[in-house]
């Protein structure tokens, strides 16, 4: 849409020009031949009374044919343009639905992990938080770059008990509005992390620590189930 305001906007200045064009070719026309003496330079007002016609015309022209010669103005390029852009504004957005939706291998795994974090007793839960404190004292404790490659270490550690990749943990994480980088990429950034800790502070999860752990992946799977649910 925005190309074709641009488009629109283009032939507008061009239109502006040819009216100039015209007004400035009539105005020599005028001059010279209501006060000119010399009668060569009246003879020539004639082209430019022609010239300034022309300039005045030509933007209203939507079409041009001479024998077999065909030529489309404006209004024609103006609709090839826009259904170029929408049909390619289209495919891409068949393209990203597509990448954001997770296979039905990665639906399972979320469902057992679902599955798991219910019947788990709440004595394991507090175990598990009472690891997760330390887990947390630990990470601040390290320089950005060691604590990025442990963010890493420990999401992938989790990922894969559930048969997950990054690539999925970015998909899961687009869907939900909180990662708005490259999807399709095994890469651990420190934006990733980023979008973790701020999903992990949207919906109170503890540690906030940048890291896919079950408690974190078992939340996303939630709120996309939910997501598509509401949608229904």
């Amino acid at each position: 849409m925005n190309q074709t305001k641009r488009l629109l906007n283009n032939f507008n200045k061009l239109d502006f020009v040819g009216y100039l064009f015209a007004f400035l070719s009539f105005v020599i026309f005028i001059h010279t031949f209501f006060y000119i003496d010399e009668v060569e330079i009246k003879k020539q007002s004639i082209y430019w009374f022609f010239i300034s016609f022309v300039a005045a015309l030509f933007p209203n022209i939507k079409q041009f044919k001479f024998k077999d010669i065909e030529i489309e103005f404006r209004d024609k390029i103006i609709q090839e343009v826009g259904e170029k852009i929408e049909k390619s504004t289209k495919n891409l957005e068949e393209n990203l639905s597509q990448k954001l939706e997770l296979d039905a291998k990665v639906f399972k795994s979320l469902q057992a992990l679902s599955m798991r974090e219910q019947i788990l007793p709440e004595e394991a839960k507090d175990k598990r938080r009472e690891s997760y404190q330390i887990w947390f004292n630990y990470l601040n404790n390290l320089d950005s770059e060691k604590k990025l490659e442990e963010q890493k270490k420990y999401s992938l550690l989790h990922l894969k008990n559930w048969d997950m990749k990054i690539s999925n943990l970015k998909q899961m994480l687009s869907q939900v509005g909180f990662f708005n980088g490259i999807i399709d990429n095994e890469e651990f950034t420190v934006e990733l992390a980023q979008s973790i800790s701020e999903f992990q502070k949207q919906y109170e999860l503890f540690p906030v620590d940048g890291t896919a752990g079950p408690v974190t992946i078992n939340k996303l799977s939630q709120e996309i189930m939910k997501m598509k649910t509401d949608k229904r």
